[in-house]
């Protein structure tokens, strides 16, 4: 760190620069006029330079005293923000949150009301970016990552598995008999390397269909754009029952069929330790957020159970 002048007398110097007198200065900083002028002095003094300049009883600025002045009101208003930042009603409740796009959106939006509802002051930021490696998921307090087990390094606590069924949009009145023939058009999704999820051949190696390759498939990135796809009557798709909710309720899309393929693919909570260490008030908020998501994964469980 480079040598700094008197900071008493930098601190006393942007006083009287903002107030432009010296006696208002030291009425402001509880300090006798005498005192106030010492300070500018031995500033003006380390400097080389002098700050201000008295005419006929006015106390103006030189060119560098201004100049000094900007700088030392930049300085102390990030010193305030870094205070600021330190505190626990800013730093430690404020927690990232990374999640695969389609849970964030369909699963964990509409959950946020009753999170907040519990913890009021939490300040949450989410967002959806692509994580395949438990040394990506550090950087964030919480990561969900979706995949059909977990990492063989880094903790991961399942959250739920996917309860596939298959369903389409009312319109298509012969979905199950398209399928049945191998002439339905097969919505399918992509895994993170570029290939399809095999979650389709799957279903039908079970269901003794003809092979995926029969069929016309149209292929998305993420489940969201599946699902919208298949209410608009583009094609059959396979998706998590925890996910259509919604369109099961009001009827933009039906179950082609009852049977129901349990994973291998789910939702996995990463344990991750971004911060821990730093503050033991974060720490806590981070379980809480935890414990939280695992609460509604089992609340949203039964309640499809049921």
């Amino acid at each position: 760190m480079q040598k700094l002048p008197p900071l008493n007398a930098v601190k006393v110097f942007y006083v009287a620069s903002q107030l432009k007198s010296f006696t208002k200065a030291a009425a402001k900083l509880h300090v006798t006029q005498g005192a106030v002028s010492r300070q500018i002095k031995l500033l003006e003094e380390w400097v080389g330079l002098p700050l201000f300049l008295r005419q006929h009883q006015e106390l103006v600025l030189t060119a560098a005293g201004r100049a000094f002045a900007d700088d030392v009101g930049k300085a102390f208003a990030h010193l305030e923000e870094g205070v600021r930042n330190l505190q626990p009603s800013r730093l430690h409740q404020r927690l990232l949150l990374n999640a695969p796009n389609t849970f964030a959106s369909r699963w964990l939006a509409p959950k946020l009301w009753a999170l907040h509802k519990k913890h009021g002051a939490l300040d949450l930021r989410i967002t959806t970016n692509l994580v395949s490696t438990a040394h990506q998921a550090q950087q964030y307090d919480c990561c969900i990552v979706f995949q059909s087990g977990p990492w063989l390094h880094g903790q991961c606590q399942l959250l739920y598995l996917e309860e596939h069924i298959v369903v389409a949009s009312p319109q298509l009145l012969q979905a199950k008999r398209q399928i049945e023939s191998g002439n339905a058009t097969l919505l399918h999704l992509l895994n993170s390397d570029g290939s399809r999820l095999p979650v389709w051949d799957n279903w039908l190696i079970q269901s003794t269909h003809p092979p995926v390759d029969d069929y016309q498939a149209i292929t998305f990135s993420t489940l969201d754009q599946a699902i919208h796809a298949a209410v608009a009557g583009a094609g059959v798709a396979l998706v998590d029952r925890l996910m259509v909710q919604t369109e099961l309720a009001n009827g933009s899309l039906v179950r082609v069929d009852e049977s129901t393929l349990v994973g291998p693919f789910g939702y996995w909570l990463v344990q991750t330790d971004r911060r821990a260490a730093e503050s033991p008030v974060h720490d806590a908020m981070v379980k809480a957020l935890h414990d939280w998501l695992l609460s509604q994964s089992t609340l949203a469980l039964d309640n499809m159970a049921a």
